[in-house]
């Protein structure tokens, strides 16, 4: 009986052995399929967040269009457009979510897919043959203004020059209440003219944006009201004039760039710039950012 006793304690353990080591390669194989899954749920769980965060960013967004579209609907002067009035802090504060709206006069930039050969030799690296090119192009109406480098001789160098000052999504004309010095210059206004101009839109305070801006009110008044405000010269006033011949000029925002940000619970969510038409009420351009 002692002889057979730890032969019978051998085979236990070995048995034992056997059980704990079945049972670790279980655990093992478990704990590989739960942290499988677990990584599986995590991403489906992140995979919602992102198609949820998604979903209320572009409703906010579409809220931010309905948004403007009442407030022009209800504007008091809907004949012109101000600086001013397009750069007043449109941030909107839902229950958690924020978006947060910046307007842009897209008549304050020329327009190349109307702007004539003569204005569009004055943009920055455009000689006349080039701006002839842009002109005669067969694939226009451009889209979008990247599509100009599709146009030969456009360099990537020479669209980075004029990217900010031009615009495809205008009437091909230029509202003189809201463009910049160096947009007028390309229209082919003197630097005298030019500083004259915005001295009358900056206002009494000397700054541009702000309450007390002086307006042009419609396109046939401008020399008018400058005359009032300061030295104007013959050359001045031909210079408008051939601007109104050709129909370059105008004094209110037809299209109105959105430039929307969205947040959901503190966090940024999406950014859209949306371009969008007051005389049709209709949105022209829509890119997600």
């Amino acid at each position: 009986m002692r002889k057979l006793f730890p032969k019978r304690s051998g085979f236990l353990f070995r048995n034992q052995a056997s059980i704990l080591f079945v049972s670790l390669w279980t655990l093992v194989i478990l704990s590989i399929m739960a942290i499988g899954i677990s990584s599986r749920v995590s991403a489906e769980i992140n995979l919602v967040k992102f198609l949820n965060n998604n979903l209320i960013s572009l409703y906010l967004a579409k809220a931010a269009v309905a948004r403007v579209k009442v407030e022009f609907e209800n504007d008091k002067t809907p004949n012109y457009d101000t600086l001013y009035e397009l750069g007043k802090a449109r941030n909107y504060d839902l229950e958690d979510a924020t978006v947060k709206l910046n307007l842009i006069d897209e008549a304050s930039f020329i327009d190349i897919n109307n702007a004539p050969v003569d204005i569009l030799a004055n943009l920055p690296g455009i000689d006349l043959d080039l701006a002839t090119q842009i002109s005669q192009f067969t694939l226009k109406p451009f889209k979008i203004k990247e599509e100009l480098l599709l146009v030969e001789g456009i360099s990537e160098e020479i669209f980075l020059k004029i990217k900010d000052l031009i615009t495809t999504h205008s009437q091909g004309r230029v509202n003189i209440n809201t463009a910049s010095a160096a947009v007028l210059e390309i229209l082919g206004l003197d630097s005298q003219f030019i500083d004259i101009i915005l001295s009358y839109r900056k206002g009494n305070d000397y700054e541009e944006a702000t309450e007390d801006d002086n307006v042009f009110e419609s396109v046939a008044t401008i020399i008018d009201n400058l005359k009032l405000y300061g030295l104007i010269t013959v050359a001045h006033e031909e210079q408008i004039a051939r601007l109104k011949e050709q129909n370059l000029l105008c004094v209110e925002a037809k299209n109105l760039r959105l430039e929307v940000e969205t947040e959901f619970v503190g966090r940024p969510v999406k950014d859209y710039v949306i371009v969008f038409d007051r005389g049709t009420n209709k949105i022209k351009f829509w890119q997600e950012k």
